[in-house]
């Protein structure tokens, strides 16, 4: 109402229109903000109120581009307008001109030299750029500007994981989760750190909360099916797993585990109930048909290894070596059972969750038998 009084007096005052454009933004009126806008434009196509809000809708669509064009109109009348310059900075960000967006941020700390955006995204520059040390550096200055900022604490748990300061990372991600405790991001990172350090308890707590808060978080459901293997509670590990194989089908993985824990969990005709719904639907002449076959029969392993050897695909080989490996654990065979461990090992190539698990065997970590 005031703005409206304000306008009628003044209808050429665009600091009034400006003011408009901020309140129906706050109240989330979008028709009552283009109308103010598009009334700024309409007397000066370059005013920088108008133009830093088409900028942020087309930052907001990801159209970086177009969004910088309006950010740049906005800084012909205004040069130092923070507002322009972080949004122009952050277009050549997401646009990759790291260059240029490394000297509008070093531009809008010579304006305000506490800002948290410019610091926060010069440390995103320096990290693209592996420079972990100088990235952390401008993450720790951002925070000293704005410790409750939850973007900031992820970015400075980052880089310190990646300088090896795990405490430090650690106390970044614990923060976020109390600034945002309802969002799952926070908590993945951090159960991933306790997962490297094989602090598995407070790693399982916190890969649940992800699950809790993101059920649909596809990562967090494996990790705590391997986690789980590895404290011997096969009922979280078959029900991890079982949400894996619904996400995805088509992994092998997931229905050797599942029929795996069903028979951990001393349940063999849950464990062949299952594997038979399953392999009907597959292949018969594939070598995961087979191997699936094995579990489900207990038996008809021989022809197996001179299989997998002639195997071209060295990711599914070191799989069905680990497979073989668990079904001779399982059934009474350690000394085959060792052996196959080891050649799952010797393949020094963990691009299958299988090979940690082979890892922790043949360290005597886990038994898994």
């Amino acid at each position: 109402a005031l703005c409206n009084e304000l306008s009628q007096r003044d209808p050429q005052n665009d600091d009034v229109a400006s003011l408009a454009v901020a309140i129906a933004k706050m109240k989330g009126d979008n028709a009552e903000r283009a109308k103010q806008v598009n009334s700024l434009l309409a007397k000066d196509k370059l005013n920088s109120a108008a133009n830093v809000e088409l900028g942020e809708d087309m930052f907001l669509k990801k159209n970086y581009k177009q969004a910088k064009i309006y950010y740049k109109r906005a800084l012909v009348r205004e040069p130092e307008n923070i507002d322009a310059l972080r949004g122009a900075g952050q277009c050549d960000y997401y646009l990759e001109n790291d260059d240029e967006a490394e000297k509008t941020f070093k531009k809008i700390l010579e304006i305000d030299p506490k800002n948290t955006q410019a610091f926060l995204y010069l440390g995103k520059l320096a990290y693209a750029a592996n420079e972990y040390k100088i990235a952390s550096d401008y993450a720790k200055q951002a925070l000293d500007t704005d410790s409750e900022n939850y973007e900031c604490n992820m970015d400075y748990g980052m880089y310190e994981r990646y300088l090896g300061h795990y405490k430090n990372a650690e106390a970044a991600w614990t923060k976020a989760t109390e600034i945002e405790p309802d969002y799952f991001l926070a908590y993945a990172y951090r159960a991933g750190l306790y997962d490297e350090q094989d602090i598995f308890a407070k790693a399982m707590e916190d890969y649940k909360k992800v699950i809790e808060l993101n059920p649909n978080y596809y990562y967090a459901y494996e990790s705590l099916g391997i986690l789980a293997l590895h404290e011997e509670n096969w009922t979280t590990a078959r029900e991890a797993f079982m949400k894996c194989y619904d996400s995805n089908k088509n992994n092998i993985s997931y229905p050797l585990m599942i029929t795996y824990c069903y028979y951990k969990e001393g349940n063999g005709t849950e464990a062949k109930n299952f594997s038979n719904q399953v392999l009907r639907k597959m292949d018969r002449n594939s070598i995961e048909y087979s191997m699936l076959r094995v579990f489900h029969d207990r038996a008809g392993e021989r022809p197996l290894p001179q299989r997998i050897s002639a195997m071209t695909n060295r990711n599914l080989q070191g799989k069905m070596y680990y497979y073989l490996a668990l079904f001779y654990d399982m059934f009474g065979g350690t000394e085959l059972a060792n052996e196959y461990y080891a050649k799952v090992v010797s393949m020094n190539s963990p691009m299958f969750f299988e090979f940690r698990l082979a890892e922790w065997r043949t360290k005597g970590k886990v038994p898994l038998k």
